[in-house]
């Protein structure tokens, strides 16, 4: 099992580091400025590539994305979006 970092030295470099508190109040607002209707957006996977964003989304509700190439639609479909 991995043990968190307690401190910035313990990180490894690189490392991709996700700021999940910032990334929520982003989609939230997102949701906010189409009255909290998920299906309005359409959001680009470009932007971030990370299956763990994908499921961020998706958990609030976010399911439709655009994707440039098949790399990124594969990756979309392993995370569960149709």
């Amino acid at each position: 099992m991995n043990q968190q970092p307690k401190t910035l030295q313990e990180i490894p470099s690189p490392s991709l580091l996700f700021f999940v508190e910032e990334i929520e109040h982003n989609l939230d607002t997102c949701l906010k400025w189409v009255q909290n209707k998920p299906e309005r957006l359409r959001l680009h996977v470009k932007t971030h590539k990370c299956p763990e964003i994908i499921k961020m989304q998706l958990a609030k509700g976010l399911n439709k994305h655009k994707a440039a190439t098949i790399a990124e639609c594969e990756m979309l479909a392993k995370c569960g979006v149709k």
